[in-house]
């Protein structure tokens, strides 16, 4: 298994494990949703537990989750969409490439350069 970059930070809002997350103005966890976090364009990463507002929890940049409720075709690339959802589509209003499905319940996480940016 890669190694695996997990970051902490205090959640500013209830995170529910396995969203997408960004940070506020403060620097701390909000679930990335369009608009409250400027349509996730400062995705960080993906929670790896569930947070009440000020609790300190991981947030994984880099390396493999798993997830028993997500069924990924393997070997393809997997997207941020501006609801914070992940899809293996490539949406039109996709923004961030967060890893690749290494697994059918299994994604490794890396998050790319910002890939479009288009209010829709």
């Amino acid at each position: 298994m890669a190694d695996s970059i997990d970051l902490p930070f205090q959640a500013e809002t209830a995170i529910v494990q396995y969203a997408l997350v960004s940070t506020n103005v403060f620097g701390r966890l909000v679930h990335c949703d369009w608009p409250l976090t400027e349509a996730c364009s400062n995705v960080i990463g993906i929670a790896l537990t569930s947070a009440t507002p000020g609790e300190i929890i991981q947030v994984r940049h880099l390396g493999i989750i798993d997830n028993p409720g997500w069924n990924f075709i393997i070997n393809k690339p997997v997207y941020a969409n501006y609801n914070g959802s992940i899809s293996q589509e490539i949406p039109l209003n996709s923004i961030v490439k967060i890893g690749k499905a290494v697994g059918q319940t299994r994604l490794f996480v890396k998050f790319s350069d910002l890939l479009a940016l288009r209010a829709q």
